[in-house]
């Protein structure tokens, strides 16, 4: 077994984390999961990137099916722009992109049926329970509506990579060569900007980026040429940090959102989505689960009317034609 010479090493740090799904696994041998902020996820891949940013497919499964009940995009009523909506409605994620073993969609009326069903089904493909059905309200004769998607996925990678640290693990100087064959090249511009591409046993590849600009994942990701790769050198070397984590997102910019479905009036309730994932130096697993609640509405919604902020006040007498007074006020905080 051939080992790598005694070389200046290089360190990757996992700025963004990108393939086309976010992972779950039970805990390594290092860390217990660690339970993160949910405002780190977001949507969909064209979400504006935050400092801290997290995506998984299973809200895009989940409103594609709505698309697909509706027989169109998703309208709203009474609400002329809801920038999560018309990200969700672009349809930049469907089945099309995941091999069907790895996913499990479902939906229909809220009665407890449905949820036997989802969790018989479930626990066949995947031998796994939910963590989120008991958060919603399953009854007889149900007018509601849940629209539901779970995501697991397992990876391996052919040869285990090096721990080097508690929390680190790749290929350094004396490594077996062998390992170098887990690791494609997708770029090397210089110190600052590279990624690469693990392959493991499974049709999963995990993308590791630093050093690309963009706004969203879509973005940066497009700028990859997958295609175009070249092997791991005799001397380069690399590290990667152990993840392990848990997310339990409740999308409230959806929350009471009035949609017409099939001529009929909804709002839609609570849209929960969790995302557990694991990476280390073996390979990774990931699951992540998505529930989104349509209450049923029998009259038409109200409107709503919100001068809580960003709103203009004019005070005028009455018959006549101009106003005597005139605000306007963009944070209510500074009138207040």
């Amino acid at each position: 077994m051939k080992l790598k010479e005694y070389i200046p090493t290089f360190t990757l740090i996992v700025l963004l984390f990108i393939c086309l799904i976010v992972y779950y696994v039970k805990g390594n041998d290092y860390e217990e999961s660690t339970t993160v902020s949910s405002s780190f996820v977001v949507p969909t891949l064209i979400s504006d990137l935050k400092e801290n940013t997290i995506w998984c497919s299973t809200l895009n499964l989940v409103w594609n099916d709505l698309k697909e009940l509706n027989e169109g995009d998703i309208s709203l009523v009474n609400t002329k722009n809801n920038q999560t909506v018309n990200d969700l409605n672009q349809l930049t994620f469907d089945k099309n992109d995941l091999n069907s073993d790895s996913y499990y969609t479902k939906y229909g009326f809220m009665n407890p049926s449905l949820k036997e069903e989802i969790e018989k089904d479930i626990k066949e493909k995947f031998n796994e329970t939910s963590v989120i059905l008991n958060d919603f309200n399953f009854t007889d004769d149900s007018k509601d509506y849940l629209l539901y998607s779970m995501l697991v996925k397992k990876f391996k990678f052919e040869y285990p990579f090096d721990i080097l640290t508690r929390k680190t693990f790749g290929i350094e100087n004396g490594s077996s060569h062998d390992l170098d064959k887990n690791v494609k090249v997708l770029f090397y511009e210089d110190s600052k900007s590279y990624a690469v591409l693990l392959e493991t046993t499974t049709d999963d590849e995990i993308i590791l980026v630093k050093g690309l600009d963009g706004k969203n994942f879509e973005e940066i990701y497009s700028k990859l040429d997958l295609n175009k790769n070249e092997d791991f050198k005799e001397n380069d070397t690399i590290t990667m940090s152990n993840i392990n984590f848990t997310v339990k997102k409740d999308f409230y910019d959806l929350r009471n959102l009035d949609i017409k479905l099939k001529d009929k009036n909804y709002t839609i309730g609570k849209s929960l989505q969790v995302i557990n994932f694991n990476f280390d130096n073996e390979g990774g697993e990931v699951k992540s689960e998505d529930g989104l609640e349509l209450n049923y509405s029998a009259s038409s919604p109200g409107r709503f009317f919100n001068f809580e902020d960003d709103f203009i006040l004019f005070a005028k007498e009455t018959g006549k034609e101009k106003p005597y007074l005139a605000i306007k006020v963009k944070d209510i905080n500074k009138f207040q």
